[in-house]
């Protein structure tokens, strides 16, 4: 999935389209190794803590799939996609549980670094660029038509 920003009408570009994929890639490592530092039992909150024991699972669980998880971060530029790259590492064998783990951290690190750039970008007094502001509301509309459509099969 490529994802590009093209300017609104009127506006005068810099660049015809702007291309968030190359910011990621410049950034994406350093997500990675605050994921991995995430994965820390030293960070576990309170509840990520119940859940690892509530699934029987300890930090000694995570370091093997770890590995294997870098390992397919290592494959970026060889293998076409991450599905492909954890399939040959193996992780995508890892216990779901595990997994679950995994993506909750990294997701939580990709929640604190949206929420550190957008704080970069506008302050609690002032507006947020109409860039943003725009795609925040495409983003409510996005999840609130998903909630809709939810709501609606289930009441079929």
């Amino acid at each position: 999935m490529v994802i590009q920003w093209r300017p609104k009408a009127g506006e005068t570009p810099s660049r015809q389209f702007y291309s968030v994929a190359r910011d990621i890639g410049h950034i994406g490592p350093d997500l990675l190794t605050a994921f991995g530092h995430a994965l820390e039992e030293t960070w576990w909150e309170p509840w990520f803590r119940d859940y690892m024991e509530e699934k029987g699972l300890t930090y000694e669980d995570l370091v093997d799939p770890a590995r294997k998880f870098l390992a397919a971060c290592l494959q970026i530029i060889k293998v076409a996609n991450p599905t492909e790259a954890l399939a040959a590492s193996g992780f995508d064998k890892v216990d779901p549980t595990i997994q679950a783990a995994f993506y909750t951290k990294l997701g939580q690190v990709f929640l604190a670094a949206v929420w550190a750039g957008v704080k970069d970008l506008a302050r609690p007094d002032s507006d947020p660029p109409v860039t943003f502001d725009e795609m925040m509301r495409d983003i409510d509309a996005r999840y609130e038509e998903l909630l809709v459509q939810r709501r609606h099969e289930s009441h079929e």
